[in-house]
């Protein structure tokens, strides 16, 4: 159904309200906008920093506008504005599967007394049996999920009246047991957190530094989780993802826009994960766009990886990302080899002070990654006394580094002999790991 501007003032309660909401029937005032039907949603952000997104939802038909602010007049200013935004730009809108409470909301704004032919009858039930199914599942994940929650809790409180000297933290049977209750509450990701970190433990050197910090972020998870009602959609997307929810691949392509780009591959890296998978991380930069993203595959047995990358290889491809506060992980769809051959132009940090800058930015979106990519120029190796190397900018800060494998570290060490170089690489547990160089124009292996 089209609404006019007109139809839409009329719904005003009063001038001032419409004036309001014909200033926030901006794009950038909005996010996670969607179309059902005949039901469209958005959030509309939040004023203050910190603020929480008021979530908005319109049946078109009746028409029903639905907001949670705090406002008690009939339509307040964020409900207008959504469908004026509706009226100017209905594309923005985009089809796909609301979240289980607006889908709630809306079959009961549906009359139940249209006259339909028994064949639409038959799937309208079958439809509607689908979506309380699916909800009914998502319901027991998140009873599963709570119910872990509750365990996450009191094994901390545990922890912190015990301390660290009273438990038997460096032995692996400590961190199992939680990660297999965490397993069996469809948190996998946290129970992948915990059992590397009783892999990580007994390497490091101050590790009740380390410890207090993994604790720290277990903190973080379970209060997240407590008062995940005030997130937003976003940020509630990254916290059920950081516990280890499953996302289908085909559902993020259907329900998110493509960035068609010319993506090149900076750096890959295979790695067997603490529970024991074959995993690959490959990272890529737009060129047009400067964005970076990741592509995260895992190989069980001797199947290998579905798609093969190579250093330096660009793919003209439309690139889907996870839904995030701080768009990162990403699938790469109707990929194909670019004609375009380098040097290339790609974005990087002046120094080490520009990379963390963007990390910090980074996590002030979304606490809970993993990994970072760092891109960072004109670095150069230097030795210290104590023979450990450090990689100093020009402005003469450096950053603890690591290598895997001793071979990366004389390449680093022989491109360095030559000029200042170009790093490409992750930032993952307090340090930076190089994955590859950039000279010439092109990523180059280590």
């Amino acid at each position: 159904m089209n609404w006019t501007p007109s139809e839409i003032s009329a719904l005003a309660p009063d001038v001032a309200t419409e004036n309001r909401a014909r200033r926030l029937a901006q794009a950038p005032k909005w996010e996670s906008l969607g179309r059902y039907e005949d039901c469209i949603w958005g959030y509309c952000k939040g004023a203050g920093i910190g603020s929480m997104a008021y979530e908005v939802k319109i049946y078109l038909k009746g028409p029903e506008l639905l907001c949670n602010c705090a406002q008690r007049q009939v339509h307040c200013k964020h409900a207008l504005a959504l469908l004026f935004l509706f009226a100017e730009s209905a594309p923005l809108f985009r089809q796909k599967t609301p979240p289980q409470n607006i889908l709630h909301w809306y079959l009961q704004q549906q009359p139940q007394t249209a006259k339909t032919s028994p064949a639409a009858a038959v799937d309208q039930k079958e439809l509607e049996k689908k979506r309380l199914a699916k909800a009914k599942r998502q319901a027991k994940k998140l009873a599963q999920m709570e119910a872990g929650m509750e365990e996450l809790e009191q094994w901390l409180q545990d922890f912190s009246r015990q301390g660290f000297a009273q438990l038997p933290v460096q032995e692996k049977s400590f961190w199992e047991q939680l990660a297999q209750k965490m397993t069996d509450a469809k948190m996998s990701r946290l129970a992948y957190g915990l059992r590397e970190t009783a892999q990580l433990l007994p390497f490091q050197s101050n590790w009740m530094d380390f410890l207090g910090q993994k604790i720290g972020e277990l903190q973080l998870l379970l209060q997240s989780f407590k008062q995940r009602e005030k997130l937003s959609p976003l940020q509630l997307e990254d916290l059920l993802d950081a516990l280890g929810r499953v996302q289908r691949k085909k559902d993020i392509v259907a329900q998110n826009d493509p960035i068609e780009d010319q993506w090149l591959v900076l750096a890959q890296l295979e790695e067997i994960d603490a529970e024991g998978r074959n995993m690959r991380r490959v990272w890529l930069q737009g060129l047009q766009t400067g964005k970076n993203a990741l592509l995260i595959d895992y190989s069980f047995g001797s199947r290998g990886f579905e798609q093969n990358y190579f250093l330096g290889q660009l793919l003209s491809a439309k690139l889907y990302y996870y839904p995030s506060a701080y768009p990162q992980r990403a699938i790469l769809q109707e990929q194909q080899q670019s004609a375009q051959k380098g040097p290339f132009q790609i974005r990087m940090a002046e120094n080490w002070q520009a990379a963390q800058t963007e990390y910090a930015q980074a996590l002030g979106k979304n606490p809970w990654l993993n990994y970072q990519l760092f891109l960072v120029q004109n670095l150069r190796l230097e030795q210290q006394a104590d023979e450990r190397f450090i990689l100093l900018d020009q402005n003469g800060q450096f950053l603890p580094f690591q290598t895997k494998i001793e071979q990366s570290l004389w390449r680093i060490l022989a491109y360095a002999a030559e000029a200042d170089i170009h790093l490409i690489g992750e930032w993952q547990n307090g340090q930076f790991r190089p994955l590859s160089i950039f000279k010439q124009g092109q990523p180059q292996a280590l």
